[in-house]
């Protein structure tokens, strides 16, 4: 009795200095005399805000923007210029002499672009790809890290058409290389630069796409109107259906593709590691040109109409209206050309 008595003394001890302890440390430890505010705090990644201030030359061709649309690219009298989209101002970029500028392509989510040029060596004529960076304004020529030797495609006198496309998570590109007879092939650049020619199964390729994150390549075959992969699946087949237009990809790795070609009214998409039977079908409303057809990367599809200067969202069917020339979606802006300035708009 007399031990359980002590043990109660000593538990309201307890308590007491505890009280007396929480009071001091808050009237006198904590306080400051003023009033602590908790305010909201503000994102130190802000949203780049882009106001373009540029006139583009008349002659002024395959006009394209940065992701970000900080920087803007296009043909000049056979060579590539970049400027600044907000002040207008030309960044460094040099050319060799006796240089062709094939095309160029910015890198996704980078203010980067990878160019294609064709160099004349004696009699010999090769096409090399070379890194640019914008901001920096530093021109590399892409080489293999192992061997740091300069890989190039053998081109002829007549012109040549190259078309890129990029896994910014693997580091992978595919381009392919169309001679004056329109016969394509296939190049593959891995992330340690080293290139490597593809063995396709026909030479009369359209597009091509590439999945972003296992950087497997989907291209079509304009003779059989079907869509090929260098998977082992070989080619897109949808409950029996065999003649498809490639529509582009997103970030989850989806291919898009159309019906049939020429105008579709169904879109498809999934994974090409995934059984196709198991892709989603977009509806349309209508039969849509393939050619003004755009899917991002967030899996938005966008119809692209010209004649009423307009872009319509597939997936709600808002549509939103630009002025002048359309140019591109880039970072949810459509980017136009109007009275030889770009212009900008938000999409609804």
């Amino acid at each position: 009795m007399k031990a359980s008595k002590i043990f109660i003394k000593w538990i309201i001890i307890s308590l007491v200095l505890q009280l007396c302890l929480y009071f001091y440390l808050d009237k006198y430890y904590l306080s400051s005399g003023d009033n602590v505010e908790i305010t909201e705090g503000m994102s130190i990644y802000k949203k780049n805000e882009v106001k373009p201030n540029i006139i583009v030359p008349q002659n002024a061709k395959n006009i394209a923007l940065s992701y970000d649309c900080s920087y803007t690219a296009y043909f000049d009298n056979g060579v590539i210029k970049v400027v600044d989209t907000s002040t207008g101002k030309d960044r460094k970029l040099t050319f060799g002499e006796g240089v062709q500028c094939i095309s160029y392509k910015w890198v996704p989510d980078s203010n980067r672009m990878i160019i294609a040029e064709k160099i004349k060596a004696g009699e010999n004529r090769n096409i090399r790809f070379f890194s640019y960076d914008a901001e920096s304004q530093l021109k590399e020529e892409i080489k293999d890290y192992n061997t740091q030797r300069t890989d190039s495609i053998p081109a002829g006198i007549s012109e040549n058409e190259v078309s890129m496309v990029m896994s910014t998570l693997t580091n992978v590109m595919y381009a392919k290389v169309t001679y004056a007879n329109g016969l394509s092939t296939i190049y593959r650049i891995d992330a340690n630069e080293t290139m490597t020619k593809l063995n396709t199964v026909v030479k009369r390729i359209g597009k091509i796409e590439v999945a972003s994150r296992d950087d497997q390549l989907a291209y079509e075959d304009t003779i059989n109107s079907r869509v090929r992969t260098n998977t082992s699946c070989r080619f897109i087949n949808i409950n029996g259906n065999l003649r498809f237009s490639l529509l582009g990809t997103d970030t989850d790795n989806n291919i898009y593709v159309g019906n049939k070609t020429g105008k579709v009214n169904k879109i498809y998409y999934g994974k090409l590691a995934e059984p196709q039977r198991t892709w989603k079908v977009v509806n349309l409303d209508y039969l849509y040109d393939t050619q003004n057809l755009q899917v991002m990367g967030d899996g938005k599809i966008y119809f692209i109409d010209k004649v009423s200067s307009r872009v319509k969202n597939l997936r709600d069917g808002k549509y939103s209206t630009y002025d002048g020339s359309f140019i591109g979606i880039y970072d949810d802006k459509i980017a136009s050309i109007s009275n030889s300035k770009i212009v900008l708009k938000s999409i609804n």
